[in-house]
């Protein structure tokens, strides 16, 4: 039995996450695979999908960096989410050397520039704070590690179901490609 280097998406296309190819990305598939992903690894104490943060850090940015803001965690239709303790270790760079593939797929195919913007990656990082004060326990006293950022007033968390959370995504998708943002 051979190798298994390719997945089929929620639309039916044979994906290849090792070579990725900009024309076999959909956003049906990643809106689907977004909102079925549920953050922080599923340690939250309500679900909470990568469609529904990506929504929301959509709109924390200005509107010439909206569709990137919302599409910045798209290659986790494709590879799935890391947690951050994983992702940040430095002992897993093979993964994140696919993970770049096919966020680069993503980016070409719907005309992004192939690094992520500043603003976004702020935005991204800004979230979270909102994200874990709302979503997770409170972090012990004694963690040798703090969350530096600060509470966005702006930021209201609504936990969408999978389904809300996709046609939310898509919602905004077609808002901001209509406008060719």
């Amino acid at each position: 039995m051979g190798t298994l280097n390719w997945m089929m998406t929620y639309t039916g296309v044979v994906y290849r996450p090792f070579e990725p190819k900009a024309e076999d990305v959909r956003i049906s598939d990643i809106a689907h695979a977004l909102s079925m992903i549920c953050r922080y690894g599923g340690m939250c104490r309500w679900y909470f999908s990568v469609a529904e943060h990506s929504v929301h850090v959509s709109h924390m940015v200005p509107p010439a960096f909206a569709l990137e803001a919302l599409l910045h965690d798209a290659a986790e239709a494709y590879v799935g989410d890391m947690i951050i303790p994983l992702k940040w270790s430095g002992k897993l760079d093979e993964f994140k050397r696919i993970e770049k593939l096919n966020e680069l797929a993503v980016r070409i195919r719907f005309g992004l520039p192939h690094e992520e913007s500043a603003i976004v990656k702020q935005a991204d990082t800004d979230i979270r704070e909102t994200e874990w004060t709302t979503l997770m326990q409170p972090i012990p006293p004694d963690a040798e590690w703090k969350w530096p950022g600060v509470i966005d007033p702006t930021v209201h968390l609504k936990l969408w179901c999978p389904e809300i959370a996709e046609q939310k995504f898509l919602e905004r998708f077609n808002q901001l490609w209509k406008v060719g943002l």
